[in-house]
């Protein structure tokens, strides 16, 4: 039975094993070794209280130390008011390492807002009016408003906005006929308001036969 890869990593990152490969070899070289990333074989020795030998080399090198100095780092991140992530791309290294030089070098970090994709839209007024008073469908008010069913669904719930009863409110009857016609499941879930899976379930209860494949 093969080893789980916690197993085989508990015993590659082992102590007595780090403190042998640290005094032969780097730590790039000894995650090349190991088969996982520098970084967690830094965690590793870090977690064991183990110095690595190339610490300078490997996580702080002479070239990064005269780009990423205090004024700098300070200017980018505060002054000109760039994120961590716009620095790593601008000086081509990881966000890991902004933030280690930013801890090396003791560059105080501005307080920013939190970002918020939350739309407009999404608040109690609109929903109540797109949703009970216009009658449209979460799946319509959700795509009108610019967010996602779940985030809207989640929304309605913690406003106490009560959902609609599909089961009420849709003619099964009607609903075949408009089938019957040749209207698709997408065309009646739009003008009943309610999803396509609603309408196939209609369907089914009506015992309406539904076209293969194509148009549905």
């Amino acid at each position: 039975m093969k080893p789980s890869t916690t197993i085989v990593l508990r015993d590659r990152l082992s102590k007595a094993n780090l403190l042998v490969l640290n005094e032969q070899f780097s730590v790039v070289e000894m995650a090349h070794k190991l088969e996982v990333s520098a970084a967690t074989v830094y965690r590793a020795l870090r977690v064991n209280g183990i110095a690595p030998a190339d610490h300078d080399s490997v996580y702080h090198k002479p070239e990064l130390s005269d780009i990423l100095t205090k004024d700098v780092l300070d200017a980018h991140l505060n002054k000109e008011g760039l994120t961590a992530a716009e620095v790593a791309a601008a000086c081509s290294v990881s966000v890991q390492t902004i933030y280690a030089y930013v801890e090396r070098c003791d560059v105080e970090l501005p307080t920013r807002a939190p970002r918020t994709t939350q739309p407009s839209g999404l608040n109690s007024e609109t929903i109540r009016q797109l949703y009970v008073a216009d009658g449209l469908s979460v799946r319509q008010v959700a795509d009108k408003i610019g967010t996602s069913h779940k985030a809207l669904r989640d929304f309605m719930t913690t406003n106490r906005i009560a959902r609609r009863s599909r089961s009420v409110r849709l003619d099964d009857e009607a609903v075949s006929h408009g089938y019957l016609a040749g209207e698709t499941m997408q065309d009646l879930a739009t003008r009943f308001g309610c999803s396509v899976w609603s309408i196939s379930q209609a369907l089914e209860r009506t015992e309406t036969p539904k076209r293969p494949g194509g148009r549905q």
